[in-house]
């Protein structure tokens, strides 16, 4: 961080700290679920190289349109960018 937390912040921090990697995922999981409902799940992992000769990585959500999803890192390796996940702007 930048700045020096403080008040309430400075609390948050510390326990954040104090939590493993792991727990600190399953927290965040359970709020992005509890602020957007439940996340779609990935069906199996594939790329577009037999299709469209693209070999870019992508997913198939387990929902009823089958929705396939391109990975920000494949995005990155087809487009000759950094795969580091920094070389697209934050959408939100």
């Amino acid at each position: 961080m930048s700045e020096e937390a403080t008040g309430r912040a400075k609390g948050g921090v510390a326990r954040a700290e104090k939590l493993s990697p792991a727990r600190r995922s399953s927290i965040g999981k359970a709020g992005a679920a509890a602020r957007w409902g439940k996340l779609p799940q990935a069906t199996h992992i594939g790329s577009f190289q037999k299709e469209f000769g693209i070999d870019v990585e992508c997913y198939v959500l387990a929902d009823v349109e089958k929705t396939t999803v391109i990975s920000q890192t494949g995005m990155a390796r087809v487009l000759g960018l950094s795969p580091r996940g920094d070389s697209f702007p934050k959408l939100y």
